[in-house]
């Protein structure tokens, strides 16, 4: 039995191997280079010849594929370092935007033990952009929900805060209530801060904000935070970015290092803007 010659089924099954391997064996991904690999290996091979070809092929492993639609999803969502990416089996809000992601057509992300879904690239729907229907109502809940931080005693401070990262992919998420001075009168934005890399200018109140489902998670964890809680999250902002937990800027003294604040909000908000009692 184990004299007869390789089989057409193991031919096949060995040229596929080839093809999925070809980067590695530095060959063309194609049935002829495949076929040229093989028998010039060998010239006849018997059945267990074979056998033997293809469990070596096997121990080789395959390079995985990097999926470019895949890849910039999880970009756009915010997602460094995903466990585990596979396609949505239940429709569930989208991570980026807010709005559901039918089954199937999406992802569905595992960082560490918690599952996210996100849409596609490119199939979010209402971008979160000024005056975009999004936009509007995370304003309109940001502004309904600070009325009742009763903490928040610094008139005319804006606060920087950090919170344990929801996703996992960094220890703290960055945050910021920001005030933008409109027509028809000052409202608070809220806006989340992309590490210490940004440029005071970026700071500003046009900046992008996120989706209404982080907006709600994060006015929800605001609003069940003691006046010490919340100090806290103040001065993690401050001593882990280097930047004053008023208006955001870097601190650049050991003064303010120290306190969280630069000299100039010391000097206008002084312990008001600290949320304690």
């Amino acid at each position: 039995m184990s004299d007869n010659p390789m089989s057409e089924k193991q031919l096949s099954f060995a040229v596929s191997l080839v093809i999925e391997r070809a980067d590695l064996l530095g060959i063309d991904p194609t049935t002829t280079s495949a076929s040229e690999f093989i028998f010039a290996k060998q010239a006849t091979y018997t059945s267990k010849d074979a056998s033997a070809l293809i469990n070596m092929l096997l121990a080789v492993p395959v390079p995985k594929k990097v999926d470019p639609i895949q890849q910039e999803s999880l970009t756009n969502a915010g997602i460094a370092n995903a466990d585990r990416v596979i396609t949505n089996k239940y429709a569930k809000p989208c991570l980026a935007c807010g709005h559901d992601v039918d089954a199937n057509a999406g992802y569905a992300c595992q960082v560490n033990t918690k599952w996210f879904t996100i849409h596609r690239k490119g199939s979010c729907i209402d971008p979160v952009k000024d005056g975009s229907h999004s936009h509007n109502r995370i304003e309109q809940l940001v502004n309904s929900s600070v009325k009742s931080l009763r903490y928040l005693t610094a008139e005319g401070a804006e606060y920087f805060f950090a919170f344990k990262s929801h996703t996992g992919n960094n220890d703290l998420d960055f945050y910021g209530l920001i005030k933008s001075h409109r027509k028809g009168g000052t409202v608070w934005v809220l806006k989340r801060v992309l590490g210490g890399a940004l440029s005071d200018s970026d700071l500003s109140a046009n900046s992008p904000v996120m989706s209404l489902v982080e907006a709600e998670r994060v006015m929800t964890l605001l609003a069940n935070l003691s006046h010490e809680d919340f100090a806290e999250c103040q001065m993690a902002f401050a001593n882990n970015l280097g930047r004053c937990f008023c208006c955001g800027r870097t601190l650049t003294d050991e003064r303010s290092r120290q306190v969280g604040m630069g000299s100039v909000c010391e000097e206008k908000y002084g312990s008001t803007a600290l949320a304690l009692w």
